[in-house]
């Protein structure tokens, strides 16, 4: 699968103090139906910040669209370091390397996944549970999909800040375009190319040649 990352750009936290999540708001990721998806493209968002990290909050915020249903999140727990103790539902506990960080909260859904961390968790932890964090849309019928994921994440002590991802699923042999995409290159005259609504903007235009 292809997986798009914009560069990086510098965000406000909803406080308007300087985000301390780098790395994450405003990427792009494709993903295929059926297959998890990093929410963090690169695996290489960061958290800067020295105070404790009391809450991660991460929801697909398209509630009105019908795809919904299908879409949540898992942690990609292969290498063993990142375990969960029921999945993600509620009452699972968050350990990394055998140390448990966090719970997820009876409040807690499939598209509407939050983790409450305890004492133990540092800003390190909590960064790599985030580029551990995949996401995925079941549905079978839909051409394309798009979806914001909106992570929020809470300092004890400190404020909220905030990332969001647009994520543009389709099957594997579509030909996406995304909002950072400039040029695809046709290979027919029967290529069909598609493209979410949110990825044209003014002046935009699809061309059969595909010079624009």
């Amino acid at each position: 699968m292809q997986q798009i990352e914009a560069q990086s750009l510098i965000s406000l936290s909803a406080d308007g103090e300087e985000s301390f999540i780098t790395g994450l708001n405003h990427d792009y990721v494709r993903a295929v139906y059926g297959q998890n998806t990093y929410i963090d493209a690169g695996r290489d968002m960061e958290l800067e910040t020295s105070l404790p990290i009391a809450m991660l909050v991460v929801t697909v915020v398209n509630d009105a669209d019908p795809v919904n249903q299908y879409e949540s999140f898992s942690i990609d727990s292969r290498d063993g370091r990142i375990t969960s103790s029921d999945k993600l539902n509620p009452g699972s506990i968050i350990s990394i390397d055998g140390i448990a960080i966090g719970v997820i909260p009876d409040n807690s859904s499939q598209s509407a996944l939050q983790i409450n961390f305890n004492a133990n968790a540092t800003a390190d932890q909590v960064q790599e549970l985030i580029r551990s964090l995949s996401y995925i849309n079941t549905a079978e019928d839909y051409q394309i999909s798009s979806s914001r994921v909106w992570l929020r994440i809470k300092q004890d002590g400190g404020g909220w800040d905030n990332a969001f991802i647009d994520i543009n699923t389709a099957s594997e042999d579509k030909i996406v375009f995304s909002p950072i995409a400039d040029v695809f290159q046709g290979t027919a005259e029967s290529d069909i190319f598609y493209a979410p609504a949110a990825s044209l903007g003014f002046g935009d235009a699809l061309d059969g040649g595909g010079r624009r």
